[in-house]
């Protein structure tokens, strides 16, 4: 009789840094040009209000998460509260909630690599890498948790070491005339103008925290998830905060008003500090890469458990649970 090995589970680091990879992605880079031009320098308010706001939602989270042990997040807690029927819309959607976001990782980041190699402007070159991509990922994905958990761990790291880098050698290059001017001439004709703008940001900006959800699903797979949970999310929410506070203010403090002229503000910085210190193009776009498939890897896992516990579609499901039974067998 074989010996069945039950795998480790995520210690409250792993989970941290789960968060992390799952809120900072490739949105970090590519977003904040469309904040700074709806709101200039305001934007940093913007962001703070964005935070504190899913911030809350985060709270509700975290004590919910001290209720329950069990994997399933939303769906799990809904189910409780409400039924089967209201507890499987939600896991519907919260799947399909991780489909479009995975879409947008890969997508976003074939954007970024056109930066750097115009062959990624032919179709063919785009789908390909878009495919082996999200291949690549169910690979990694296939070997469970253990694979994961390193690949997570490691890249996290590296992704907040290239954040504090940015934001260490940024502080030398910032101008305080940069930081003028304080609101776009269009938002301070009037109440309703402001609003409209803060609006606009604000949408965008919600967008950037919106990961955090993800990371109670897999609780089952993490050592004591009433405890470790709340503190990851509290942890992450805070960490991820003062991040991207940093990153905005920097990069204003640096580009002003030209800002807006970049579609990836962000990237365009990380490109002149790295020329600073004689790096070359593959170390940055190695940065990237590190952003969007930590991101995606984060979602492949709550996807998994949402397939495990009944939170998806019966067809899913029954695939999924038709996949097990031939492993037994």
């Amino acid at each position: 009789m074989v010996k069945k090995t039950v795998p480790k589970k995520l210690a409250f680091m792993s989970i941290y840094f789960l968060g992390i990879n799952g809120i900072i992605g490739s949105g970090a880079f590519l977003l904040p040009q469309s904040i700074y031009k709806d709101m200039n320098l305001l934007s940093v308010i913007v962001l703070l209000s964005a935070a504190l706001t899913v911030g809350l939602i985060a709270l509700c989270y975290a004590d919910l998460a001290s209720r329950f042990t069990g994997s399933g997040a939303a769906w799990l807690y809904s189910y409780n509260a409400f039924g089967r029927f209201v507890g499987y819309e939600l896991g519907v959607f919260t799947w399909f909630l991780g489909c479009c976001t995975y879409a947008a990782e890969v997508v976003a980041f074939l954007t970024t690599l056109k930066s750097f190699v115009p062959a990624f402007n032919q179709s063919s070159i785009y789908f390909a890498v878009g495919i082996g991509l999200i291949l690549l990922f169910s690979i990694i994905n296939f070997f469970g948790r253990a694979l994961v958990k390193v690949i997570d761990n490691t890249s996290s790291i590296a992704k907040l070491s290239t954040i504090i880098l940015f934001i260490v050698v940024g502080m030398f290059f910032m101008h305080i005339t940069n930081f003028h001017p304080v609101l776009p001439v269009a938002a301070a004709k009037g109440v309703g103008p402001f609003f409209h703008h803060f609006g606009a940001a604000f949408s965008v900006v919600f967008y950037l925290f919106s990961g955090f959800s993800f990371i109670p699903i897999a609780a089952s797979q993490m050592k004591d998830p009433a405890t470790n949970i709340p503190r990851a999310l509290v942890a992450v929410m805070v960490s991820v905060s003062i991040l991207y506070t940093l990153m905005l203010l920097i990069a204003i403090g640096i580009l002003g008003h030209k800002m807006s002229w970049y579609t990836i503000p962000i990237l365009a910085l990380l490109v002149a500090c790295y020329l600073v210190f004689n790096f070359t193009w593959e170390t940055i776009l190695l940065s990237i890469i590190v952003a969007a498939v930590t991101a995606i890897l984060y979602l492949f896992l709550g996807k998994k458990r949402l397939a495990k516990i009944g939170g998806i579609p019966t067809a899913i499901r029954e695939q999924k649970n038709h996949q097990d039974a031939k492993k037994q067998n």
